[in-house]
């Protein structure tokens, strides 16, 4: 898969894989803190383990043009969750991100 992903954006690979155990406790807070908005609320019949991707579409689909540096960060951190979610690392559904792959994206410094 590493080098699936190296092929399709045309990065470099060196050395050995960066690994990890992964913490699900906690991760919706995680998620809350790292897009500065509350994510919806589970329905009855709705997978509770991940972020709507219908929702990360519908609160992140345009970054307004007088947005601040703030709200820019925002929306870059939302399109990298959506890039991982949907182009890198996709359900079989395609309508949700999983917290699996939420919490290692977290990890990134942006």
């Amino acid at each position: 898969m590493l080098q699936d992903v190296q092929k399709i954006l045309g990065l470099k690979i060196r050395g050995r894989a960066v690994t990890g155990q992964c913490r699900s406790d906690g991760w919706r807070d995680r998620v809350e803190g790292f897009l500065g908005v509350e994510l919806p609320e589970a329905g009855p019949r709705t997978r509770t383990s991940g972020v709507p991707i219908s929702w990360l579409r519908q609160h992140f689909g345009h970054c307004p043009a007088d947005a601040d540096a703030q709200t820019v960060s925002r929306y870059c951190r939302a399109w990298i969750l959506h890039l991982f979610g949907c182009v890198l690392f996709p359900d079989a559904t395609g309508k949700m991100y999983y917290f699996i792959s939420i919490v290692n994206t977290l990890q990134l410094q942006l």
